[in-house]
């Protein structure tokens, strides 16, 4: 297997930017924690920070979104090219599938499994 220079990783996350450019999901930024947790005891499994754009932040992964397709009204395809906190040397690609529940809930299904979450005043 080739590993990628790091001028043709530049490139491809150049790209990745141009792509998803000009857009954000409608949620109203800050912390989330699943939906059947308390906003003060949730653990980090649990929680997820959204700032804009259309990638949620845990506390273990980097993500950037590379292509994003609005597939219904209140749904998302989210292609996003990610990176372990510990371990930048293996990046992997994970593919969001996310519906919006007004503007301070929604539903992350991806191959980890499904987060559904809600937004925490503070």
């Amino acid at each position: 297997m080739r590993r990628s220079t790091p001028l043709a990783v530049a490139a491809l996350l150049a790209v990745a930017s141009t792509a998803v450019a000009g857009g954000s999901l409608s949620l109203r930024h800050g912390r989330y924690v699943d939906v059947g947790s308390e906003c003060l005891g949730a653990t980090s499994a649990g929680k997820s920070w959204f700032g804009g754009g259309y990638v949620f932040q845990a506390p273990h992964v980097q993500c950037e979104a590379v292509r994003v397709a609005h597939v219904a009204p209140d749904r998302y395809r989210v292609v996003t090219r990610c990176f372990e906190n510990a371990d930048r040397s293996l990046p992997f690609v994970v593919v969001n599938h996310i519906r919006l529940i007004g503007h301070t809930e929604y539903e992350l299904k991806n191959r980890f499994g499904a987060f559904h979450a809600r937004w925490c005043p503070g």
